[in-house]
């Protein structure tokens, strides 16, 4: 359903993330939302018209939306040190490290004033 949303407004779909579906009332789907996460709740809600026409076309159901706080706070975010980043750039993407060696004193810098121009 997020990505049928993200067609239509990045924004919401990334508001969605946060939310996890809760139960489905007759016809009203709950969305449950970290507390911290009222601004995200209250644009979702905003946006029903929206999701509830994006839930419709992918199961041919109409639906309501109610937007509530579940009472928990979202997860903190995993930090990674420099090392594990680096590791998990490596393996996700077959990204690999690049070191520059730095000039000799005795090579111009590109741009330097005082280096010849040989062109």
């Amino acid at each position: 359903m997020i990505d049928a949303v993200r067609e239509e407004n990045a924004m919401v779909a990334a508001l969605l993330g946060e939310a996890q579906p809760s139960g489905l009332d007759g016809d009203c789907l709950v969305l449950d939302f970290p507390t911290d996460a009222e601004f995200s709740k209250k644009k979702a809600m905003g946006n029903a018209r929206l999701i509830e026409q994006s839930i419709k076309a992918l199961t041919g159901h109409a639906v309501k939306l109610d937007c509530r706080s579940n009472g928990e706070r979202a997860a903190e975010p995993v930090l990674l040190s420099e090392k594990e980043l680096l590791a998990r750039l490596k393996a996700e993407f077959d990204a690999r490290e690049l070191f520059v060696e730095p000039p000799t004193h005795d090579e111009p810098l590109v741009g330097d004033p005082g280096a010849d121009d040989a062109s």
